[in-house]
């Protein structure tokens, strides 16, 4: 909960205002193209949507009818196509799962005839994320959390929910942090 606290603490109240009103699933039209995009799934923003979700698809399919489905949520980009329908999931900007050191994004091309999808993968400079990380507010306030943040990066592991999963809330953040690095034999980060 700390990267949450962290940004509600630091939001204003017309962010929060802002945030509250926004949609959890949208429709837009571009083209000819029907495209739904939501987090998770339409149902759910912390459902995990994968290229082997059919029995999900389908459901969308049928309470949301569009063309093209696009969701985030698991950090992990996909293709699939399913019923005719495109359904993608781009990876992430920060915080990719699956590849170490890289930034994810997709390039999504509409014609009338044809529709491509590209999957954008670039590699970043690891010591340079963490300077910046290390020198930023949010490392002083919250420095296993922003760790586990740099494991995530420099790995590709979803260190995120192995943490989360494994946290004991009779312990402090730093003593679960501890049992963390020992449990998954992680170096030292951050000198």
């Amino acid at each position: 909960m700390y990267p949450l606290y962290y940004t509600y603490k630091n939001l204003t109240k017309e962010n929060l205002e802002f945030i509250k009103n926004l949609p959890t699933t949208k429709i837009i039209e571009i083209k000819a193209y029907k495209i739904c995009m939501s987090h998770g799934s339409p149902y759910n923003s912390r459902d995990i949507i994968t290229k082997d979700s059919t029995k999900t698809f389908n459901n969308i399919i049928k309470d949301y009818p569009a063309d093209i489905y696009l969701f985030a949520h698991t950090h992990e980009c996909f293709e699939a196509t399913y019923k005719n329908k495109l359904f993608l999931n781009s990876g992430a900007i920060n915080c990719f799962i699956g590849k170490k050191e890289v930034s994810t994004f997709g390039i999504l091309t509409l014609n009338e005839d044809i529709t491509l999808y590209e999957q954008i993968i670039l590699p970043f400079n690891f010591n340079e994320v963490k300077e910046y990380y290390t020198k930023s507010k949010y490392y002083e306030e919250f420095p296993e959390w922003t760790n586990i943040v740099l494991y995530m990066l420099k790995y590709g592991v979803n260190y995120n929910v192995k943490f989360s999963k494994s946290y004991d809330y009779s312990k402090s953040m730093k003593n679960n942090f501890y049992k963390f690095k020992f449990i998954y034999n992680l170096p030292k980060i951050v000198e």
